[in-house]
């Protein structure tokens, strides 16, 4: 996570240095380093600036993480896995009713280090499998998409911006890459996302 830090030239040369300095620590004690670069990352993130969204928004999440972190707790102990939740959702008449009413009632749907959004243009008319590849999300369908909608975005007063590598840091992110997404797509982060903002939930198998 160093030379993450380390290459993505578009944070400041301070930050990178210091993450620099932070090598010989990680082999001698790689607990220690690692509190210092999360420290340093999120000192960081605070002071980059962020603007209001132009556009619906939409996060892109498997089966499994809905499952895990977003499935009513309630409903969640009726499943014995996450594999057995995904062949009853897959059977229902609409997969995003089910979704959208089993959701979680917590107030933040996504906390600040899982609050990476991309426009939701930039993923329109795909299906799970595109969408995995086109946002480099690593995992298969069927995928669950989170609609944010532009007016509860403002409404609730988000803002946004371009994820740096300090970003990346929290959740060791060690595949993301400064150059952005493929093709274009826009990446972008907040700080916590409130459940206000949900507009609708798609189901992509």
């Amino acid at each position: 996570m160093v030379r993450v830090v380390e290459q993505d030239t578009l944070l400041r040369p301070g930050v990178r240095h210091r993450a620099s300095r932070l090598r010989g620590l990680a082999i001698s004690k790689p607990d220690l380093a690692r509190k210092r670069l999360v420290e340093l990352a999120a000192n960081e993130a605070r002071r980059l600036p962020r603007t209001l969204p132009t556009a619906d928004l939409a996060r892109c999440v498997s089966l499994e993480v809905f499952y895990v972190f977003h499935l009513d707790a309630g409903i969640r102990s009726s499943f014995i896995t996450a594999e057995a939740y995904r062949r009853y959702v897959d059977a229902a008449p609409s997969p995003t009713t089910v979704l959208l009413a089993e959701l979680s009632a917590s107030p933040i749907l996504f906390p600040a280090v899982h609050s990476w959004l991309v426009p939701l243009r930039d993923i329109a008319g795909l299906d799970g499998r595109s969408i995995s590849t086109a946002l480099r999300l690593g995992y298969s369908p069927p995928l669950v998409v989170f609609i944010l909608s532009l007016s509860k975005l403002l409404a609730a007063w988000i803002t946004v911006r371009t994820p740096r590598a300090v970003d990346a840091v929290p959740k060791e992110h060690k595949r993301w890459d400064p150059s952005g997404l493929p093709d274009g797509r826009t990446e972008l982060i907040d700080a916590d996302i409130p459940r206000s903002t949900l507009g609708s939930i798609e189901w992509k198998p």
